[in-house]
């Protein structure tokens, strides 16, 4: 083997290490989620927010699912869609194509690499129904009362 390709693996092999042990293979963790996990009373048009201990990419290949308690699937989006912004940042913000429905529970799953650190090595997934559910606020439950009649009661 000649001595110059020996001396670039080796290289490349350090450089690997380098970069690796500086990026030790860890989780993403989220440092915050909106609505608020266990949340009630959330308002229908609300974006869901993420707040992730670093930057992620939006490069991976997983989906980003919401479902209504009884598990129904409502939403399904890949990482890159529209409806899914902030890849580069530290906040991932899910904009639902449509309101939720009122007095509804709902929980979020998250697929693996569908939220991914910049490097492509470490991802944040929720796999269960109970790490991020939430309820949206009821509709309007107040009884409708007349203001007027016409004709007025009585008229002849």
């Amino acid at each position: 083997m000649p001595k110059n390709l020996v001396r670039i693996l080796i290289l490349a092999s350090l450089l690997f290490q380098q970069i690796y042990f500086a990026n030790p293979v860890r989780a993403i963790t989220a440092t915050a989620l909106s609505p608020a996990d266990g949340a009630t009373d959330v308002t229908v048009s609300d974006n869901l927010v993420i707040t992730l201990d670093e930057s992620w990419t939006n490069m991976g290949g997983g989906n980003i699912k919401i479902y209504k308690s009884d598990d129904t699937l409502v939403f399904t989006y890949a990482s890159n869609a529209s409806e899914v912004t902030g890849g580069g940042s530290s906040t991932v913000t899910i904009n639902p194509a449509s309101d939720l429905d009122a007095g509804t529970g709902y929980y979020v799953k998250i697929e693996a690499n569908a939220i991914m650190d910049q490097m492509m090595m470490n991802d944040y997934t929720i796999s269960d129904t109970t790490t991020w559910d939430f309820t949206t606020a009821g509709g309007d439950t107040t009884a409708p009362t007349v203001s007027t009649y016409n004709p007025t009661d009585g008229a002849t």
